[in-house]
């Protein structure tokens, strides 16, 4: 049918969706990617997270034992505390922006557009939104999202199936060494967690990659519409061409009139040149044409009594150096004077 799209999309097509922000980009390989940079930043910078969290929390305990502090002052109290943990997870969240910045500008390049941010009415009509929401895409997503939550809960509860005997032992560690171990249990987690969401992203890119080749086809009407876009409607081109026919056409009968001569190959080229020495310095080619322009030429010549002279390798060189209106160029000065000079002496003209 003539709807359906089973056309491959074009480059404008492609083009036009960039810049409408319509691309295949997968937010899970994102989130992915800034989760296992997040986990590596921590890794790094354990001790320092560590030890500015420890700091926090010892300087918050021993503000309260110390209730008298008044309502006012909460937040004098609380700012210096907040600032620690945010120094303690700074290197983390700028990590995380990084590794998304990263892994956005690899998936589609670096792209600037502001048509997504622009105001669209269509979105605030219910029956639009009612759509939506049973559209093909949302289902999809709707069913990532339970696969992604029952992943996680299955790998939540088989680490802490293995780990159960770890956490008891806990209790009876002392916290130095506790911290440890507890470390090591999380970073056990943290392993099992990215390496999921990383398998979850690259299958999501791959959807996301034939989601958006799909959306992109076309049908044949559609190719043929942004086809006559870009070249112009056939019947506009035709009558283009003819009127462009009846220009040249009422150009040969004002100038080949006024020619001094007209140099043939000699059926298939014409080139008639004038050379007025008071307007130009040297011949002008007036006129020129080839197959049944060539032969208009050489008739209108007839009828107006301009002379026909053959000369081959003249021809061509002035067919193709020379646009007309243009001058005859040094190189052909003299093969253009001798036939000139042999047209003064045969017919009496003078330049």
């Amino acid at each position: 049918m003539a709807g359906e799209r089973t056309e491959a999309a074009t480059p404008k097509r492609r083009r036009d969706a960039r810049q409408k922000g319509q691309i295949a980009r997968s937010q899970d390989l994102t989130a992915a990617v800034a989760l296992a940079a997040s986990f590596v930043a921590l890794l790094a910078g354990q001790q320092f997270a560590w030890g500015s969290l420890e700091t926090m929390l010892r300087q918050a305990l021993m503000d309260l034992r110390h209730p008298q502090v008044a309502l006012g002052a909460i937040f004098t109290w609380a700012a210096p505390i907040v600032a620690k943990g945010l120094v303690a997870l700074a290197p983390v969240c700028l990590t995380a922006a990084a590794a998304t910045a990263l892994t956005q500008v690899g998936q589609v390049g670096l792209l600037l557009s502001a048509r997504p941010l622009q105001l669209d009415l269509t979105r605030l009509d219910p029956l639009q939104g009612l759509k939506r929401l049973v559209a093909r895409r949302t289902l999809v997503e709707l069913t990532k999202g339970l696969l992604k939550c029952a992943l996680m809960s299955f790998i939540l509860y088989r680490w802490f199936c293995q780990q159960r005997g770890a956490f008891i032992d806990l209790a009876a560690m002392d916290p130095s060494a506790g911290r440890v171990a507890f470390t090591a249990l999380c970073r056990g987690l943290a392993v099992r967690v990215c390496l999921a969401f990383l398998a979850i992203g690259a299958l999501d890119v791959l959807y996301q990659r034939l989601e958006h080749e799909r959306n992109l086809r076309m049908s044949r009407q559609e190719v043929k519409e942004e086809h006559r876009e870009q070249e112009g409607d056939p019947q506009i081109r035709a009558r283009v061409r003819q009127i462009q026919r009846q220009m040249a056409t009422r150009r040969l009968m004002q100038e080949v009139p006024k020619a001094d001569v007209v140099v043939t190959n000699p059926t298939h080229l014409a080139v008639a040149l004038r050379y007025d020495p008071e307007r130009h310095a040297a011949p002008v080619v007036v006129a020129k044409g080839q197959l049944l322009m060539a032969e208009r030429i050489r008739a209108l010549a007839k009828r107006h009594h301009v002379p026909v002279v053959q000369n081959v390798p003249l021809a061509r060189a002035l067919y193709r150096q020379v646009e007309v209106g243009h001058a005859v160029p040094e190189a052909l000065y003299r093969a253009v004077a001798e036939v000139l000079a042999f047209i003064y002496r045969t017919y009496g003209r003078k330049a």
